[in-house]
């Protein structure tokens, strides 16, 4: 995935980066999970924050609702 991110000065937003789509916390291989497994997967993300969750499933071919409320 060719992305290019701006960051924040004194925010979190490198450590959510390197987290999500780095070291891809979300995807669970012991139990068979992975963001995208699935053709078209239709996910919500409620409190978005930077939207890092959203540009991998993005990039997995899945639709993102993000809502942030901040």
């Amino acid at each position: 995935m060719d992305l290019k991110l701006y960051v924040r000065p004194n925010t979190t937003d490198q450590k959510v980066i390197e987290e999500v789509l780095q070291r891809n916390t979300y995807d669970k291989p012991k139990i068979k999970f992975k963001v995208g497994a699935s053709p078209n997967e239709k996910w919500l993300d409620l409190g978005a924050n930077i939207g890092t969750f959203a540009l991998l499933a993005m990039s997995r071919g899945c639709n993102v609702v993000c809502y942030e409320p901040e």
